[in-house]
This record gives C-alpha cells, sequence and structure tokens, in this order.
C-alpha cells in the first residue's frame, strides 16, 4: 500500500491533461493518422472510435514504450504487453469520461483552453507561450488549430469530470495515524521450521507409482505443439530507401533543441582531509590548517597531483586527485558551487563539506553550449530514418494484414503482397522455435491461435510478425514406464511436503495448548531461531521474502503470540512465536503527517476515480469489431 501510495503522490490529474497534450506530439506522423476516418474500432454508447484514432494511439503507445525498453535495457518489456487492446482500452476511457462531462453539462472555457495550452513548454520560446511557435508545430505535426484544439477540450473535460469526483474525498488526522501505525509497526518472531527434506525414509512400490499415475496422468501430459506459417517485417529491410531531407533535420532540431543543451562542467583535481562528524571545533579548525598549508604549497609551485597522492583521503589520490568532467548538480553543493565560481588553472582556499576539508584545482571550465546542427545531423538523420522505417514496417504489416482477410492462406497473402512466406516445424511453447530472436513473444502469439487461424501483428523489438496457425498437434498422456521415475520423485516429494505439513500443525496444535515454545522445540529437538525485528513487506531475516509468512507474523499479538497454523514459505513449514514489536511514535507521525494525509488522498482519490470508471464502463454500451478484440 506504501508504494502504491508513492505512486499516486503528486498532482496526478494535472499531469495527465499535459500528459495528453505532450503525447500527442512524441512522434511524426501521427497527426495525419488521426485524420484517417476510414474504418470504425469500436462505438461507445454510439459514439465512434474511428482506425484512425487507433493507429495514432497504437504507434504513440509502441514507440513510448520501445524507447522505455531500449532506456531501461528491458527488451521484455515490450513482450508483456498487449498494445493493441491498450490502445483500444484508452480510447474507449477517454470517450466514457469525456461523454460523461457533457451529459454534467461540464464545459471548457475559451480562456481555460488558452491557458492549459499556454503552459505546454513545446509552445514556448523563451520562457513565454509564442503563437508562431504554436502554430509551427501544429503544421509539423499535420494538425489544425481545430483539430488539436478540439481534443484538447475534450482532454479538459475529462479531467473536470476527474477532479469532481476527486473533490468529494477527505482524510482524518485518526485514518492517517491508524494508517502510519499499521504501516510501521515493526514485528521480530520465534520460529521452528519443519523442512519435507528431513524425511528420507519414505518408499513407493510399483502398484502405488501406478495408481498414482492413473489418478494424476494429466500433469504428465505432452506439450501441445503447433506449427506456423508467418511473414516478418524488418525495419531495417527498409532503411535503404529512406532519403532524411535536411529540412527535415533541421526541423527536428529545432523541435528537440533542449535535448541538446550541455551545461556547464568543470574539470578538477582536489586534495580531501577527513574531519569526523563528532569532531570538535578545534580539531575541525587544525584540518583546516593543514588544507590551507597544502592549498598555499601548490599556489608557490608545488605539484598539486603529487600533493594530493600524498596528502589526499580521498580514493581520487592515487589518480593525483583527478575528479574528471562534472556537472555542478553531481558533487556536493559546497564544492560545486566553489569549483564553478573558479577560473582555469586557478587553486581554492579550503571548502568544508560533509566529507571534510577539501583543497581544489580547477583544471579547465566548459561553458554551457547547446550542441550545433552540424554535430548532430548524423544523429537526427539516424533517428529519423529509423522511426520512419519501423513506421514503414508497419504500415506494411497492417497491409499484410488487410490483404489475409480475403484469402485462406499465408501464401497467398504472401503472394499478393509480393513477398516469400517462412514456416516452422512443430514446437511447444516451453521450446520456442531457432532463428527467431523473439522466440518467446513469436511462441506466445502462436499458441493464442486456432487453427488456420491469422494472428494480429505482433510487435517484437527486432520488427513485426504476421502468423497463420498451419496445424496443431494436442496434448497426449504418456505411456507409464516412459515417465515411471518422474512419477516416483513426484510421489516421493509429495509425501515428504505432506509429512512435514501434518508435523508442524501437530506441533502448533500442541503449542496452543502448551504455550510453551522452547520446552516443546526442546522435547521435538528442534532448533528455534530468531528473526530480529522486521518490517511489512520486508525480507524476513532468517527465512527471506516470504508474504504469507509476514501476513502470519504481523497478524500476531501480545494476546495471540502463537500462530494457530502452521505457514507455509517455498516448500517450508514455519510456526511462529511473537518475539517483540515496535511501533513508531507519534512525534515521528506529527513530523510526517501532512505528507501522510496528502499521499492517503491521492490514493483514495485515484480509487474513486478508478472506480467510477470501471462503472461507466459496466453501464456503457460499448461494441468493438472482432478485429479489433485483442
Amino acid at each position: 500500500m506504501l508504494s502504491l501510495m508513492r505512486k499516486h503522490a503528486g498532482s496526478w490529474m494535472l499531469k495527465a491533461v499535459l500528459g495528453l497534450i505532450a503525447l500527442t506530439f512524441v512522434f511524426w506522423g501521427v497527426g495525419s493518422s488521426f485524420k484517417d476516418d476510414k474504418g470504425v474500432v469500436a462505438t461507445v454508447n454510439g459514439d465512434r472510435i474511428t482506425r484512425g484514432q487507433f493507429d495514432q494511439v497504437h504507434r504513440l503507445l509502441r514507440e513510448n514504450y520501445r524507447r522505455q525498453a531500449q532506456e531501461s535495457g528491458n527488451e521484455e518489456l515490450l513482450k508483456s504487453m498487449n498494445l493493441p487492446k491498450m490502445a483500444v482500452d484508452q480510447l474507449i476511457d477517454s470517450l466514457l469520461w469525456t461523454q460523461k462531462a457533457q451529459k454534467l453539462g461540464m464545459q471548457v472555457s475559451q480562456n481555460e483552453l488558452s491557458q492549459i495550452i499556454a503552459s505546454d513548454p513545446m509552445f514556448s520560446s523563451m520562457g513565454r507561450f509564442n503563437e508562431a511557435r504554436y502554430e509551427q508545430v501544429l503544421r509539423h505535426y499535420g494538425y489544425s488549430r481545430a483539430e488539436f484544439e478540439q481534443a484538447t477540450r475534450d482532454s479538459l473535460l475529462a479531467a473536470k469530470v476527474q477532479r469532481l469526483v476527486a473533490a468529494s474525498t477527505s482524510v482524518s488526522d485518526d485514518e492517517a495515524w491508524a494508517w502510519y501505525r499499521w504501516t510501521n509497526r515493526k514485528v521480530s518472531v520465534d520460529f521452528v521450521t519443519f523442512d519435507p527434506a528431513r524425511y528420507q525414509d519414505i518408499t513407493v512400490g510399483d502398484e502405488e507409482l501406478a495408481d498414482y499415475f492413473k489418478a494424476n496422468e494429466q500433469n504428465y501430459l505432452t506439450e501441445p505443439m503447433i506449427r506456423v506459417a508467418y511473414l516478418f517485417f524488418n525495419p531495417d529491410d527498409f532503411k535503404a530507401g529512406i532519403k532524411v531531407q535536411e529540412q527535415e533535420i533541421e526541423r527536428q532540431y529545432q523541435m528537440d533543441i533542449s535535448h541538446f543543451d550541455l551545461p556547464k562542467t568543470v574539470e578538477a583535481r582536489h586534495i580531501l582531509l577527513n574531519v569526523d562528524e563528532t569532531a570538535d571545533e578545534q580539531s575541525v579548525e587544525q584540518i583546516r590548517q593543514q588544507a590551507l598549508a597544502l592549498a598555499h604549497s601548490a599556489r608557490e609551485g608545488a605539484d598539486f597531483a603529487e600533493l594530493a597522492k600524498e596528502h589526499s583521503q580521498c580514493p581520487s589520490a592515487q589518480q593525483g586527485g583527478y575528479l574528471g568532467e562534472f556537472e555542478h548538480d553531481s558533487m556536493v553543493k559546497p564544492f560545486s558551487d566553489a569549483a564553478f565560481a573558479m577560473k582555469e588553472g586557478e587553486i581554492s582556499d579550503p571548502v568544508r563539506t560533509l566529507f571534510g576539508w577539501h583543497v581544489i584545482k580547477v583544471e579547465k571550465t566548459n561553458e554551457a553550449r547547446v550542441k550545433p546542427l552540424d554535430e548532430v545531423r548524423e544523429t537526427i538523420s539516424a533517428q529519423i530514418a529509423t522511426r520512419r522505417a519501423q513506421e514503414m514496417a508497419y504500415d506494411a504489416a497492417l497491409r499484410a494484414v488487410d490483404v489475409s482477410l480475403g484469402v485462406w492462406s499465408m501464401d497467398e497473402t504472401a503472394k499478393t503482397i509480393g513477398l516469400k512466406t517462412s514456416a516452422t516445424d512443430f514446437f511447444a511453447a516451453n521450446s520456442p522455435p531457432q532463428g527467431i530472436k523473439s522466440a518467446d513473444l513469436f511462441s506466445k502469439a502462436a499458441f493464442e491461435l486456432r487453427e488456420q487461424a491469422f494472428s494480429r501483428i505482433v510487435e517484437a523489438p527486432e520488427g513485426y510478425y504476421f502468423m497463420q496457425a498451419l496445424e496443431r498437434k494436442p496434448s497426449s498422456i504418456p505411456e507409464f514406464e516412459q515417465v515411471k521415475e518422474k512419477v516416483r520423485a513426484d510421489l516421493i516429494a509429495k509425501k515428504q511436503l505432506e509429512m512435514a505439513a501434518q508435523q508442524a500443525q501437530a506441533f502448533a496444535d500442541a503449542l496452543d495448548q502448551e504455550q510453551n515454545l522452547d520446552a516443546l522445540a526442546l522435547k521435538h529437538g528442534l532448533e528455534i531461531k530468531t528473526t530480529g525485528l522486521f518490517e511489512r513487506n520486508r525480507p524476513i531475516p532468517e527465512i527471506g521474502f516470504e508474504p504469507d509468512v509476514a501476513l502470519a507474523a504481523f497478524a500476531l499479538s501480545e494476546q495471540a503470540p502463537f500462530t494457530k497454523k502452521a505457514v507455509e514459505g517455498k516448500g517450508l513449514f514455519h510456526v511462529l512465536r511473537l518475539a517483540d514489536q515496535a511501533f513508531p511514535g507519534e512525534k515521528d507521525f506529527e513530523r510526517e503527517k501532512d505528507m501522510i494525509v496528502s499521499q492517503l488522498l491521492e490514493v483514495k482519490r485515484r480509487e474513486q476515480v478508478d472506480s467510477l470508471g470501471d462503472q461507466l464502463r459496466a453501464q456503457a454500451d460499448i461494441a468493438v469489431e472482432s478485429r479489433y478484440s485483442f
């Protein structure tokens, strides 16, 4: 819950409105697709969502999440998302909120519209809204003023009704205190563990094995298999024919000019003399005098790097105190303030930071500047070409989808668009075909298909797949002899688990009667371990991250200090006793109360808005075209 509070902290509603406006312009070409009203994706209470709107939002989501995946290095991110469905859902939700606002008679004044547009930095020049820039940006993305301002009105209407819903929510001090106390309670437990591996004297006969196999034969089914034909649309294949015009590069450079800002940097060395945080004033001054003497020696001509090697107590001493090139915010403030105020070659008086006294020598200063177009021309050109190649590959995949609606096979589809079909051998979900980079993603999409059915466009980091399921082999039950040893291992493991569970529960029942963990553990030859105090939703010392065990531990109290049921965690069974607990103080709460009330309020508001959103969906007449029912 705490993470949820942090997640929703801040003025999410305003961010949502500005986000909708900003996202409209993240990528090239989205404006033109908005105008394409051919085809209906869905109707919501009679209002249409067009194919053009779907393409716009889908393209935006795809590029946004691809960028996130590249920046984070988490290529699995894209594989886990059904972006076409996400696009349809977002369009439906947006329309539902706009409709609700209209039913309530809400309106957006021209002044409100002007203010929100003027607040967007994309339309600003020198920190102020610029009418010419506004027109330039709209033309760049293929919007008319009317189209863009209507879309912005709709976003503001949705935000208004959400704000109305949220305004009725409040959080009392008692609620905040109860939440703070619950969240910040710590417990320590004593526990004994029953490990199934202790029970090694378990034997099973062939007849028992056969009976177990018969009763559980579904557990030994062979994996279903599938064979598919597919087309792969690789963006790299489209790059050769792309020519990026100089005016496109210049326009993109101007649009992204803030991305090319280089802040002022300093290249410096330093000598650090550590000062203990608890040192008295006399000791602090004594070390300052030492630093002052070193600064004087350096100014008199002593080699600063050699002085650093001999006297500095920073790891950089080995490099003669060299810190490299750094921005202002990358160092502690007193150090940066001094270094950035100095000239090249200058040596500072001692500077005090939380680490101690520093003597700084500035080697070089690099003034803030904007990278000129010549310096980034090739990068921008490559970005434009890559983005356009991705769009062209996706458009080609869309054409294949359209063609497939009128034919029966992937071969016919491929022939119509001048491509050659590829086909896999039979493969199982847990052993995808070779030669496909995003094999898991490919396999997942394949196994969602009925035989002879065509897939959706499967988006992968390397490109787009479009496939048809050719033939499936269902699961089958193997002969007993083929899996006999696996059955044996499974049955023994099951009996060991049952034995541990029974022994642990018998121990818990006896503890409930005797109320003496120490005596009972001694009687059964069990070791008692203690966790020490730990927080909710954190790994448990001696046990690890076990949510069920933590839940049981935090359910204990002075009135009920023992678990009445053995608690399982990763195949082990534990019986717990409350050893200690600690609660936060009211003084700590008072320091954080305003923040907690604010965070709880944000959570409750979001829950209110989400709840109404769910109601709007449940009550709406929503019809999604079959080909978009992802």
